[in-house]
């Protein structure tokens, strides 16, 4: 029996600070809380808007 249940995190998401991630969490979401929760999708227009590089 497994005894540890890993979560998905998505390319590009963001997990608030604290936030305690308990399902798994869709490419370029906001997730936060206790539990998380989305709040946001990161899409093109978040990036033109506050100047964010997406490259790693």
């Amino acid at each position: 029996m497994d005894r540890w249940k890993f979560n998905n995190i998505g390319n590009g998401s963001i997990i608030g600070a604290g936030s305690v991630v308990t399902k798994d969490v869709e490419a370029y979401s906001i997730v936060v809380g206790n539990p998380a929760k989305k709040i946001s999708v990161i899409n093109n227009q978040f990036f033109d808007k506050n100047k964010i590089s997406l490259t790693l």
